[in-house]
């Protein structure tokens, strides 16, 4: 469990993840910002990483049920091309 932590990139950036209410009551990610654009994603692309910058997230008791639950949203994967169905469909 961290508030901040500072990764140090091979090419000379640094991506930087602030959590700083981050806490053992505080398990559910209720909101997120990529370089202070909301993110609604579930998960982070490496390009993005590599690009440097900051990624702060707000931490919550109660879960967001609306965070995420879109179909882009979620990462690519082959089990969505056999008909799986998404949270919003």
């Amino acid at each position: 469990m961290f508030n901040k932590i500072t990764l140090h990139l091979e090419n000379g950036k640094s991506f930087i993840i602030n959590a700083p209410n981050n806490s053992i009551e505080n398990l559910y990610v209720a909101r997120a910002a990529l370089n202070s654009k909301e993110y609604t994603k579930n998960y982070l692309n490496h390009s993005d990483i590599l690009k440097g910058g900051t990624f702060d997230v707000t931490m919550s008791k109660i879960p967001n049920k609306q965070k995420g639950t879109l179909k882009n949203d979620f990462p690519y994967s082959m089990t969505n091309e056999t008909g799986e169905k998404f949270m919003d469909e």
